[in-house]
């Protein structure tokens, strides 16, 4: 009798793990399925497999990622979050939903919490990108000391990261470093002679030391690749509006200027400039 229920029990346990591994399989599959027809964006039928996925096993954390991923397609933002929220930590994708409800939230002009998760970017998958992107949403919120800690631990995985030493430059500006915002700017010209961005960076880091020739020499440069650099002509028109001499130029700037604020243009970058940047701003 004792041997009988022993079987019974046995059986029954059997009957469960089968079940569960079978549940577990069943799962895989559909999200295997589900990353086949994104994939081919086939957007819907991925979402239903997912779904199928993610209520079969909860603790699937890939299927809950792309669910995150297509809500936010549809603009769904907190359906979204509702999903990176429940993907565990000891999921592979934890850290890749961590950045993507950092840029929500960075998006949503919530610095706070995008910086809370893109630190768990950096701690959990980090690179030279990751400590950029948080670095700069650091120098947003004026958290200076923890963004210079981040470019820091950035430069240690890329030394040569163009981009990082030009959010170098930004922070050198922004805590009245000026010299060495020219050091780090001049670092780019030398790689990229023809970074407008940079020139443009530098000339204004000149004029913050007195150095107006150095400046005008830089912004005159600027000019000639792009003579619709917006930020170089307000520059200029700033240092030569109280000089008689040169008002037929202030003139032909700020005409340049109000074509510009009429007919803006989507996309307006010289070559070799990365981006175009409004004046450094310091901060005290």
């Amino acid at each position: 009798m004792r041997t009988s229920k022993l079987c019974l029990v046995c059986c029954a346990a059997l009957f469960l793990v089968s079940g569960l591994a079978e549940a577990e399989e069943s799962a895989w599959t559909l999200l295997k399925k589900g990353l086949k027809l994104y994939r081919h964006k086939r957007y819907n039928d991925a979402e239903h497999c997912f779904r199928a996925a993610a209520d079969m096993d909860s603790r699937c954390g890939d299927a809950h990622y792309y669910l995150g991923v297509l809500a936010e397609r549809k603009g769904a933002s907190k359906e979204a979050k509702k999903h990176y929220a429940r993907i565990q930590k000891e999921s592979s994708v934890h850290s890749l939903a961590a950045e993507r409800v950092g840029m929500m939230a960075l998006k949503a002009g919530d610095l706070k919490t995008a910086e809370e998760k893109l630190a768990i970017v950096c701690k959990d998958r980090p690179s030279a990108g990751a400590w950029m992107q948080l670095a700069a949403i650091q120098l947003d919120a004026e958290k200076y000391k923890e963004a210079e800690k981040s470019l820091a631990a950035g430069e240690k995985l890329s030394k040569d990261n163009l981009d990082l030493v030009e959010l170098k430059g930004r922070l050198f500006m922004e805590t009245d470093r000026p010299k060495d915002a020219v050091v780090a700017y001049s670092r780019i010209l030398k790689v990229i002679s023809v970074d407008n961005n940079a020139r443009y960076l530098r000339g204004t880091a000149y004029l913050e030391l007195d150095r107006s020739v150095d400046a005008r020499a830089d912004f005159d440069e600027v000019l000639k690749r792009d003579p619709w650099h917006a930020g170089t002509l307000r520059a200029l028109i700033r240092m030569y509006k109280d000089d008689p001499t040169m008002s037929a130029r202030v003139k032909e700037y700020r005409k340049r200027l109000a074509i510009l604020k009429k007919h803006p243009p989507k996309v307006r970058q010289a070559s070799g400039s990365r981006r175009e940047a409004p004046p450094p701003v310091k901060r005290r």
